[in-house]
């Protein structure tokens, strides 16, 4: 999401999941720039300073979405994982 508040793809993030948690909270999902490189692939996406779980919040005052913070500890970024079934 950028400064005026629209929510853009571009190559430094990939939001996938996005839940209101109020009328002035937001959380996003984001998987970072969404790089799907070579031998690297791992270390490339454990670098990824945007991707996470991240808080933005909406001023009362601007009507304007800020982000807060950006979760990562225990998210195991750029650790390879499967999903069973």
């Amino acid at each position: 999401m950028d400064r005026n508040g629209h929510f853009r793809f571009t190559e430094t993030n990939a939001s996938f999941g996005l839940w209101f948690a109020d009328a002035n909270t937001l959380y996003v999902a984001d998987e970072g720039d969404g790089y799907a490189g070579g031998a690297d692939l791992y270390t490339h996406a454990a670098g990824q300073t945007a991707a996470g779980l991240q808080k933005w919040a909406c001023s009362a005052g601007t009507k304007r979405w800020s982000p807060a913070y950006t979760l990562q500890a225990g998210l195991n970024l750029g650790a390879r994982y499967s999903v069973p079934g």
